[in-house]
């Protein structure tokens, strides 16, 4: 895994998606809603990377079941209103992933208690999402899962925010935490407001740390 720091993640994210369309080709890029990005789409509202007139976009989950219902789709048209961001759809696969780290190790609507295994499907949303999203506890979500995400060419995971435990967990491998099985790929990259050589679950034979200008 090759992590990078968190100042100028945004930079950093952009140079990230530039070096795998090239290396890999990359045609398509799936994209999360949130908190999380949302610096990182002002800055593409602002300068409209070259890169992104190459890529098909897709979201990654959104909120179904629910007076809220299409909350990350309209997340997506107010973000990114130059772009279409296409709605999550089965069978569908990308070639590089952005994906947030959550509260409770989720990543999507892939929540704690699903198999690594999950690709894709309607979800039942932990209470703790339902809360941080103001949804009632009716509401479920539409999601692509671990298993779909690990088929991508490149993964790269941001963890922002106050987000310790979840994030040790994912630094020691925790088998209870979604976000763990993307340890398995072979491309994984991190980028973390969290001390990372300060985590348990640091290897210096494995886990590599780099600057911006390493890209």
């Amino acid at each position: 895994m090759q992590i990078f720091p968190f100042q100028d993640w945004v930079q950093t994210t952009n140079k990230w998606i530039e070096q795998k369309v090239q290396q890999y080709q990359a045609k398509s890029l799936f994209l999360p809603a949130g908190d999380t990005p949302k610096e990182l789409y002002a800055d593409w509202r602002k300068n409209s990377p070259d890169f992104l007139e190459k890529l098909h976009l897709l979201q990654v989950d959104d909120v179904i079941d629910s007076e809220k219902e299409g909350l990350f789709k309209k997340f997506f048209r107010d973000e990114l209103p130059l772009y279409r961001v296409k709605y999550p759809q089965k069978g569908i696969t990308a070639d590089l992933a952005i994906l947030g780290l959550g509260t409770n190790g989720h990543i999507a609507f892939h929540e704690p208690g699903l198999p690594w295994t999950f690709d894709f499907g309607e979800v039942d949303l932990a209470d703790d999402t339902k809360k941080r999203l103001s949804l009632e506890n009716s509401a479920r979500g539409l999601t692509y899962g671990a298993a779909t995400f690990l088929q991508a060419k490149a993964i790269l995971l941001i963890v922002k925010g106050r987000k310790e435990d979840a994030y040790q967990k994912f630094m020691q491998k925790d088998a209870d935490l979604p976000a763990s099985a993307l340890r398995s790929h072979s491309d994984l990259t991190l980028i973390s407001e969290i001390s990372t050589t300060q985590s348990r679950g640091f290897s210096p034979g494995k886990d590599r740390l780099f600057s911006a200008e390493n890209l």
